[in-house]
């Protein structure tokens, strides 16, 4: 702490310079301020009070260091990204052919069955729980048309309500001239269910009839997979890496 003295005006050393003034109060004895200046004391004694300030209001004494800021708040961890959903139709995509198989119109007047063996199915992906299995095929005397949505879960698919396929045959009927008939089958049930490159394959039809036909179809098979259609396996997306 630096103290500083002055002369009051109108004091016995008021005239004198800073220098001697400061010479003339180291000479004073140690035991007081002595009869030479009297009411210095007073002065001085106030001088040196009002010079020596506390904190930093007069800047003699170092103030108090600014505080450290404090450090932002850390921000705050995101979360990874949900993972996607696992996409389940992979299994199933591709080109099948039929390697047994057959259809049974079980139809009245009665209609022959007729094999499913070399008729091409494919298989493709609609989004990742529902799949397109398109049936087609056929020899000279009969084709199969089908072409359904189906749900996937799992290892099995199963079509939708409300899809029909088609059959046409050459029939002769009452000894006439065979000629071509159609007839448009309601699905009520279709179940795919696939095991690596191999897919079983169970269709029930609903009754449908025709002008000169009572249907109630039926067909069963299994199919194998192209060696270049092969499934997509079971990918699943992994979530987003976090923030």
């Amino acid at each position: 702490m630096m103290l500083k003295a002055r002369p009051a005006a109108g004091s016995p050393v008021a005239g004198l310079p800073r220098a001697a003034f400061r010479a003339w109060v180291l000479a004073m004895p140690s035991g007081g301020w002595g009869p030479r200046a009297p009411g210095v004391a007073a002065v001085v004694a106030f001088t040196l009070f009002a010079g020596c300030s506390s904190g930093g209001a007069a800047g003699h004494d170092a103030g108090a260091g600014a505080a450290g800021g404090e450090g932002g708040t850390g921000g705050v961890t995101a979360n990874g990204g949900t993972g996607g959903a696992v996409d389940s139709t992979g299994s199933f995509i591709g080109k099948w052919t039929f390697a047994s198989g057959s259809f049974q119109p079980q139809c009245t007047p009665s209609v022959p069955s007729f094999g499913l063996t070399g008729f091409a199915t494919h298989i493709t992906q609609i989004d990742g729980t529902h799949i397109s299995s398109d049936w087609t095929g056929g020899d000279p005397t009969a084709q199969l048309m089908c072409n359904t949505t189906c749900t996937v879960n799992g290892d099995v698919a199963t079509a939708e309500a409300g899809q029909t396929c088609q059959f046409i045959e050459m029939v002769g009927l009452g000894g006439s001239s065979p000629a071509w008939y159609a007839v448009v089958v309601p699905v009520t049930g279709l179940t795919l269910t696939v095991s690596g490159d191999s897919l079983s394959v169970a269709l029930t039809g609903g009754a449908s009839s025709t002008a000169l036909f009572t249907c109630l179809p039926t067909a069963s098979g299994t199919a194998t997979r192209a060696a270049d259609g092969g499934g997509l396996g079971n990918p699943s997306v992994d979530g987003g890496a976090g923030g």
